[in-house]
């Protein structure tokens, strides 16, 4: 029996087999030949489950809060909704729940150039597509398939989002607007020599306006008609002076012209939108910049590039926290306070000093000493709903990001005085144990308040772990400290000379792998033999489903028992980074890949969506950390496809058991070959399967027979 392209097995009697590896289509072959020239192959109750590659639990990647400090990079621009403020930016989009004290990123930095809420769901713009978010703290990126897109503004009205962009004859901007009516899903319009500048929606219609003597509008999104605006220009300016700022209140439409006089600038008014009259306000123009950042907020206009507010378009007043230098780019309302950003420098993307104002009204506006997070992590445990975190940034390795609600919030914890750099956090039964450099030793029952242990010796540690229900500091120089209660460690002997790295307990066996591919087992954790793993540096050690897998670079090595090593060198993932398991799943890291396996022989790989650099199994669960705000917990799904098994009977009739995931109507076919032009001929259809089935072939087809289940 020959499976290709894996492995080769030939037995004369008998076939045996634990798990093949399906071709790229889902199918195996199985070419069966005689030992002897002349010879009989006889082949009787043949068991084939087929496991393709899809039906590995396909994970989902529910990413956490939290990452490093850092100001936003560059404007933000703010929205209110679903009980959170949310800010887009470089860096962002940030979502604050505590009113814009604490500003956290979420796993992928999408920016967010503009910002709305409207309908139940945040929509944004950024480079190369819109962003939408249902809770604004996991992010979905939306473009046209077919070229970049970079839209400048999204408006909602009518019961559809709208984002447009300026014309431009380079096709690497892709012209082009888009509409939606949840926000999630986009249809795509040629927008070619349209110019849709900034585009506000009031009384039932869409306006752009590109000039300050022309403009467009749409009731639906779709389709634009051109329009005068009634404004006369000087000969001068015929040749297209844009709009500094637009927006719509009380029932009108606002505008402001970049076209300015001893520093400042015209502003018009319009009832319906088409037509423009003049209004007798100038306001002042910062820096003799053309973008005002316009909004309509609870009854009140604000032009906070021009640091002014009105109720009634005629009498405007200063806005508090905007004077000097200081230019306001956003403002929000929500959960009875006003937020205000802005920065300061010129007009213009993107200021410096970025600030975050807020207060219960207006005139109350003050600037609040807001935190932006952005960490880098290195090591993540978790015990109940509190998560203890250890940054890799050189000013906070003796510090600990610690929350109290499974990663929705965090604060910075320091460690005990005198603590060296940490460098690994675990968690036991009733405890969390971190250890650093020098003899490192602290721990803490609820994550936040911190005590040093006695450790004994100097050495730099490089891992804690808790398993076989005990506690294990592994270090340099074969170094290894154990605790039956976490309170008292006594160094152990292990005999090894190289760097410990990590540690795992099962089926009454530890094993330890470090530097050189060190591997070390022990009964008890306190006697340990070597052995040797013939491979390089090992990094990881984890046992599930009877299993000892250990990472060593572009290799996995498989023990059952940590004497008898086995080298998965035909799998096709590279460059492997940790490894756990937790909810009958393996997990490591390739590149930016997360890639999981019930079996350790069969993998999946699966976008992490951030920069991983470790995984870990506590908690109960894998989770996955690192740079860029990664900070991820493993969920499984089931299989989104049925998967079929095939036993052939003593009577020459085939039985096969579908299982399904869902309620659904199914098809069972078969084909007499596998090939580019297999037939495929439907032998049944089962309706309204909801359940594991089975179903048998009576038509005793003499020779191969393939089967599929397909559903309907």
């Amino acid at each position: 029996v020959h499976f290709d392209p894996y492995r080769g097995v030939e037995k004369a009697s008998e076939l045996a087999f634990e798990e093949i590896i399906p071709d790229e289509d889902n199918r195996i072959q199985i070419e069966v030949s005689p030992a002897n020239p002349g010879g009989n192959v006889l082949l009787s109750g043949l068991e084939v489950e087929m496991i393709p590659r899809w039906l590995m639990p396909p994970p989902t990647i529910l990413f956490g809060s939290i990452t490093a400090f850092g100001p936003p990079q560059g404007d933000m621009f703010l929205a209110y909704g679903n009980g959170r403020f949310v800010a887009g930016g470089g860096g962002g989009p940030y979502y604050s729940d505590d009113n814009g004290n604490a500003w956290i990123s979420p796993h992928n930095a999408l920016g967010g150039q503009s910002m709305i809420y409207a309908n139940g769901i945040f929509v944004g713009t950024t480079g190369g597509g819109v962003i939408s978010s249902r809770d604004g703290r996991y992010w979905t990126k939306h473009q046209p398939t077919n070229g970049f897109w970079i839209p400048n503004g999204v408006s909602y009205g009518n019961g559809v989002f709208v984002a447009t962009t300026d014309t431009n004859p380079s096709s690497f901007y892709n012209n082009s607007l888009g509409v939606s009516s949840d926000g999630e899903n986009w249809n795509y319009y040629p927008a070619t020599n349209m110019n849709l500048a900034k585009t506000v929606f009031g009384n039932g219609r869409f306006i752009s306006i590109s000039s300050l003597t022309n403009g467009l509008f749409s009731e639906d999104g779709i389709h634009w008609s051109g329009f005068f605006t009634g404004i006369e220009l000087p000969a001068r300016y015929r040749g297209g002076i844009r709009p500094a700022g637009l927006m719509f209140g009380n029932g009108s439409f606002f505008m402001e012209s970049s076209l300015s006089a001893s520093n400042q600038v015209r502003t018009f008014v319009s009832a319906d939108g088409l037509a423009w009259v003049p209004l007798e306000a100038m306001l002042p123009l910062h820096n003799a910049s053309s973008y005002q950042y316009d909004y309509f907020l609870t009854g009140t206009f604000f032009s906070l590039g021009a640091g002014v507010m009105s109720r009634d378009l005629t009498n405007w007043q200063n806005v508090p926290v905007l004077e000097g230098p200081n230019i306001g780019t956003s403002i929000a309302y929500g959960n009875s306070v006003y937020l205000l950003t802005g920065g300061t420098g010129p007009i213009g993307y993107p200021h410096t000093n970025v600030f975050v104002a807020r207060g219960s009204s207006i005139d109350a506006l003050e600037k609040i000493d807001a935190t932006f997070f952005t960490a880098s992590y290195k090591s993540v445990a978790v015990r109940g709903n509190t998560v203890a975190a250890l940054d890799s940034s050189d000013d906070l390795k003796s510090s600990i990001y610690v929350s109290t609600n499974m990663g929705d919030s965090f604060e910075i914890v320091s460690g005990p005085p005198g603590v060296s750099a940490l460098i690994s956090v675990a968690s036991g039964d009733d405890r969390f144990i971190a250890v650093g450099e020098r003899g490192t030793l602290i721990q803490s029952m609820n994550g936040m308040d911190w005590t040093t242990l006695n450790s004994s010796v100097a050495a730099d540690f490089t891992g804690v772990v808790f398993a076989g229900q005990r506690w294990f500091v592994l270090g340099k120089d074969g170094t290894m400290l154990t605790s039956p209660d976490g309170q008292k460690f006594s160094n152990v002997p292990t005999g090894a000379t190289n760097t410990l790295r990590g540690l795992a307990y099962g089926q009454g066996a530890f094993v330890s792998a470090g530097d050189n591919g060190t591997i070390l087992v022990s009964s008890d954790g306190l006697n340990w033999s070597a052995n040797k793993s013939g491979t390089n540096d090992l990094s990881a050690v984890a046992f599930g489903n009877g299993l000892f897998l250990v990472t060593a670079g572009d290799r996995l090595l498989a023990s059952a028992d940590g004497l008898s090593w086995r080298d998965l060198n035909y799998l096709p993932i590279t460059g492997l980074v940790g490894m756990a398991w937790a909810d009958g799943v393996f997990c490591t890291l390739s590149g930016n890949n997360a890639c999981v396996s019930t079996n350790g022989v069969v993998w999946a790989e699966r976008p992490t969506f951030g920069s991983p650099t470790g995984v870990v199994s506590t908690g109960g669960k894998t989770w996955i950390y690192g740079s860029n705000a990664l900070l991820s917990r493993l969920i499984l799904q089931s299989p989104a496809r049925p998967s079929l098994n095939a036993v052939s009977n003593p009577d020459g009739t085939f039985t096969l058991r579908i299982d399904v995931p869902g309620r659904a109507d199914y098809s069972i076919l078969a084909a007499l070959s596998l090939d580019a032009n297999t037939d495929w001929q439907k032998l049944a259809t089962l309706t309204n399967i909801a359940s594991a089935t089975k179903w048998t072939d009576y038509s005793r087809a003499r020779g191969v027979r393939f089967f599929q289940v397909r559903q309907e």
